[in-house]
């Protein structure tokens, strides 16, 4: 799988991004402030009734200038 950027790692853009990173994609997120301090310490978590999904961030950054140096396909969650 290719190199994914997650742009807005809430509650769409980190669902995406977990189940991304469980398939097998390199996944970096865009996040900010607390946000982006949980994805480092906890790693991206998906809570559901019927179970918790986790997957490590491949890259954390807080800016998509920080992301543009690499190749992959963008999302953008709002």
């Amino acid at each position: 799988m290719n190199r994914i950027c997650i742009v807005g790692a809430g509650a769409v853009g980190g669902n995406i991004a977990v189940r991304l990173g469980n398939a097998g994609g390199e996944v970096t997120v865009i996040a900010r402030g607390a946000n982006a301090e949980a994805i480092r310490e906890r790693g991206l978590v998906l809570r559901m009734p019927d179970g918790t999904l986790t997957a490590a961030a491949y890259g954390i950054v807080e800016t998509i200038t920080d992301r543009l140096a690499h190749s992959g396909a963008y999302l953008v969650a709002r």
